[in-house]
């Protein structure tokens, strides 16, 4: 999956390739690719009580929550990620 945003900075940068590993069980904390309303997305999950939560490693993009009957599809988890040079 070649990388888009800047959401991610500085784990994973525009012009990226990322490589997921496709599962539906992710852990907390993993860099996951989901699709949501704006399409695929990289985000870290976390899953509580009673919602997920995605977040950027860019901390000028805020959280973004959901329900969990509500929840993102997940794609997978992040494996690798191959920089740009």
């Amino acid at each position: 999956m070649d990388v888009e945003g800047d959401s991610m900075e500085p784990t994973i940068s525009k012009g990226n390739r990322v490589l997921i590993s496709p599962s539906t069980k992710v852990e907390n904390g993993q860099i996951t690719a989901v699709v949501n309303d704006h399409g695929k997305i990289l985000k870290r999950v976390h899953f509580e009580d009673d919602h997920i939560c995605l977040t950027s490693d860019n901390p000028k993009y805020p959280p973004m929550f959901w329900k969990k009957e509500d929840d993102p599809k997940i794609i997978g988890r992040v494996v690798r990620i191959v920089k740009r040079v």
